[in-house]
């Protein structure tokens, strides 16, 4: 049942990772999959992409070919925009640790973002988290609350 489930993920995962990189046209795609683990994202086949998984679950750093494995927070690696982020459940309304890669993520000029969420309910509030994210001000954090996104859905 385990090898199932993790099979069902993978092949879930690789399909909306094929749907969002076809939207996206550039050549040679740069692809960061944020939060990612080395069972799920970070075992993935990403045929001719150069692919960064980046996410504190992974157990140390490494690189396969084109594919790097990166034990960080996403805003603490990053330093240049990827053409496409992934997120794959992250729960970006449950975590105050997504705020500063949001905002990263969020600004102009940055990446073609993909979130996807377990229930059609956690989308709303990771929309909600993604929404508030755009409202920030650069100069002032305190206004944001991520235990405030309930009342936003």
């Amino acid at each position: 049942e385990r090898t199932m489930m993790s099979d069902a993920v993978r092949l879930s995962f690789a399909t909306t990772a094929e749907a969002a990189l076809a939207r996206v046209s550039a050549r040679d795609l740069v692809v960061h999959v944020i939060g990612g683990d080395a069972l799920r994202e970070g075992a993935m086949p990403w045929p001719n992409l150069d692919v960064a998984v980046v996410g504190p679950a992974l157990a140390r750093d490494a690189t396969f070919g084109r594919l790097q494995h990166v034990k960080a927070l996403y805003h603490d690696w990053a330093s240049t925009p990827p053409d496409v982020a992934l997120l794959f459940h992250p729960g970006l309304w449950g975590y105050d640790d997504w705020r500063p890669t949001l905002r990263l993520l969020l600004r102009e000029g940055g990446p073609f973002v993909v979130v996807t969420s377990y229930t059609i309910e956690e989308a709303r509030l990771d929309q909600c988290a993604l929404r508030r994210a755009l409202d920030f001000d650069d100069d002032d954090d305190d206004d944001f609350d991520f235990d405030d996104l309930e009342e936003d859905s």
